[in-house]
């Protein structure tokens, strides 16, 4: 099988209400109205949200986004009048929690960095994304031991994992 497209589809009860809370998320209109009681944002050459009024099925969708970095979205999406939850730090990625107009679960999901990965493991120190590059070109500059230019992953059993209220 050759995928070319993915469409994510969540249900909603009102498609108007829906569209303005997802033009908030997406900033900007759906690219399409293809059919009554359907519209579609067309987000990446292979990725693409449909948004359908199904009153029976509203509130039982899913849909996780990945974007890159995460702090300045929720940033965006709290100056928008979006309520997001707080920023959970997973083993390998950084995860926000939002519930569109019908509870529908929606995740910004942000992959984690080598670096924080081996700060947290061999240093026990997490510090945010935005911090990576000034700690890389000290540690860099700093750094004699073999580690840094072994390629070496290290193992990722201690990870942290924050308990959320926005499961």
């Amino acid at each position: 099988m050759s995928i070319s497209t993915i469409f994510a589809n969540v249900s909603c009860s009102d498609l108007e209400t829906s569209i303005r809370w997802y033009e908030k998320l997406f900033g900007g209109p759906p690219t399409r109205r293809p059919m009554p009681k359907l519209a579609e944002w067309h987000l990446t050459d292979s990725a693409e949200l449909q948004l359908y009024e199904s009153k029976e099925h509203a509130g039982h969708s899913t849909l996780t986004l990945g974007v890159l970095p995460l702090e300045p979205e929720r940033t965006r999406l709290v100056a928008a009048g979006l309520e997001c939850g707080p920023i959970e730090q997973a083993e390998h990625f950084y995860i926000m929690r939002m519930r569109d107009p019908d509870q529908n679960l929606v995740v910004l999901a942000s992959a984690r960095g080598y670096l924080s990965i081996v700060l947290q493991y061999y240093f026990n120190v997490d510090i945010p994304w935005v911090l990576f590059s000034v700690v890389a070109i000290s540690l860099k500059e700093k750094a004699s031991s073999a580690f840094f230019r072994s390629g070496s992953d290290p193992p990722l059993t201690n990870a942290k994992r924050s308990p959320s209220a926005w499961k």
